[in-house]
């Protein structure tokens, strides 16, 4: 779904490239994937944000191996201190943020400040997507209470 979204932010973009941004990218499949089915993939930019500097070696690797490292950025970046303005980071203006399995993990303050942070970033009709875990998730008290996995779900 994400690289649809991706692929979206391509085919609607209002300049040469569509900008897109991705909180917490962890493999960040989902870009490669819309690079590897976007007709010309040059229409595309990418900025992968982690604090996990694993997570940005194997994407910075995976991204020179198929040869796509033109059309990937990686930052090593708290997403607390942007969010909170201990940190900035100077970004065109972005056609799509998203984040999965990153704010199931803050409280609903902290959420907020992301939100208007991330709307800072983004273009007139720019979007954000945040993938969180729904209340009705049916495997929620297995993952409380066996697996010690606690989340916050929100619709």
């Amino acid at each position: 779904m994400l690289a649809d979204e991706i692929k979206r932010a391509v085919e609607q973009r209002t300049e040469e490239r569509a900008f897109v941004t991705s909180l917490a990218c962890g493999p960040a499949q989902e870009v490669f994937d819309a690079l590897d089915a976007l007709d010309n993939p040059y229409h595309l930019k990418t900025t992968l944000i982690d604090i996990d500097l694993q997570a940005l070696a194997f994407v910075s690797d995976k991204a020179q191996k198929l040869k796509r490292q033109r059309y990937i950025s990686t930052v090593n970046a708290n997403l607390v201190y942007l969010a909170t303005g201990r940190t900035e980071l100077d970004l065109p203006p972005q056609d799509l943020v998203y984040s999965i399995g990153l704010v199931d993990y803050f409280n609903d303050n902290f959420v907020v400040k992301l939100v208007d942070y991330v709307h800072g970033l983004l273009k007139p009709g720019g979007k954000l997507i945040l993938g969180n875990f729904h209340p009705k998730n049916t495997t929620k008290a297995l993952m409380d209470h066996i697996l010690e996995w606690t989340l916050i779900h929100r619709t």
